[in-house]
């Protein structure tokens, strides 16, 4: 008899852990989870003073896209992937002067796409 309460309570005490070490990982899920918001701001300027906008969209999942007024280029799309992890996949410039360049290649192949 007292063989078996120690196995009951040795099972019982692992399947709580195991209970709170899932809702550990919920917690640290739902604390990556973010409200819907865009946010502006200004990304760089053309040589013509026109200024460009930066819109940052982020859903309730907390996948993150940036994309600027100059083309409706994307230059960031933050999504997770099968661990979890955020990470940016797409190609892109931090900052305006790299999509100005003449021999600027991400941008040259898109735009003569468009053309």
């Amino acid at each position: 008899m007292t063989m078996i309460r120690v196995l009951f309570t040795i099972l019982l005490i692992i399947t709580l852990s195991c209970k709170n070490e899932k809702n550990v990982a919920l917690k640290d899920i739902e604390d990556k989870q973010k409200e819907v918001s865009v946010i502006e701001e200004s990304f760089g300027y053309l040589p013509d003073s026109t200024e460009i906008k930066q819109f940052t969209l982020t859903n309730e999942h907390g996948i993150e896209m940036k994309a600027i007024t100059y083309g409706g280029i994307i230059t960031s799309l933050k999504t997770p992937d099968r661990t979890g992890k955020f990470d940016d996949v797409v190609l892109g410039y931090d900052n305006m002067e790299g999509y100005l360049k003449k021999n600027a290649l991400l941008w040259s192949h898109n735009w003569q796409v468009w053309q």
